[in-house]
């Protein structure tokens, strides 16, 4: 899902945080 692949790459974002 298009959402879905949003949340990871804010997901991802928060983990190089």
């Amino acid at each position: 899902s298009m959402t879905e692949a949003l949340e990871t790459q804010v997901k991802s974002k928060v983990n190089i945080k």
